[in-house]
């Protein structure tokens, strides 16, 4: 953090070119990802274009507001945007609870389920929806997870547990 702190804690995290790339590239692709099924329903149905965006914009403010206010990295955060906005939230500490964490999960399914029973007949549809959230995926849990020094991550704890054995 180069010296600087949020006077709450700290992070053991670097940010390099490398790590940036991967942190940026994820959200692009997980955005593509929600872009492609809100542009898909609202093709559709109005109703169910904004049903998608209101579920997303749930997802973020929940995903920022439970998951990243108690991040240890954010003055690091390889994903960059949440790590600004999070600056200027009120900061929380401690462990994430398995509530927290379980709320984060729901949030975050309701965008992905949601488009699935309007694109579930085109193969098309469904690869071009699923193909960049997965590549996305896939970025954050070999490549900026990795690089993150947030040990109250449950990402952090697990790789840190299988590592040791």
């Amino acid at each position: 953090m180069n010296g600087k702190d949020s006077g709450l804690h700290s992070c053991n995290s670097g940010r390099s070119g490398k790590t940036i790339f991967h942190g940026l590239m994820s959200l692009m692709l997980v955005s593509a990802s929600f872009v492609i099924g809100t542009w898909t329903l609202f093709t559709i149905s109005a109703a169910a274009g904004i049903a998608e965006i209101v579920l997303l914009l749930i997802a973020v403010a929940a995903a920022l507001g439970i998951f990243c206010t108690k991040c240890r990295c954010s003055e690091s955060c390889t994903h960059i945007l949440p790590g600004y906005i999070t600056r200027i939230l009120p900061r929380r500490t401690g462990s994430y609870t398995a509530s927290e964490l379980i709320v984060v999960m729901i949030v975050f399914a309701a965008p992905v389920i949601f488009p699935q029973f309007m694109i579930a007949g085109s193969i098309v549809l469904l690869t071009t929806f699923w193909l960049p959230l997965a590549a996305g995926v896939i970025e954050i849990v070999y490549c900026v997870c990795p690089e993150c020094g947030n040990e109250f991550c449950p990402s952090f704890r697990a790789r840190h547990l299988y590592s040791h054995k």
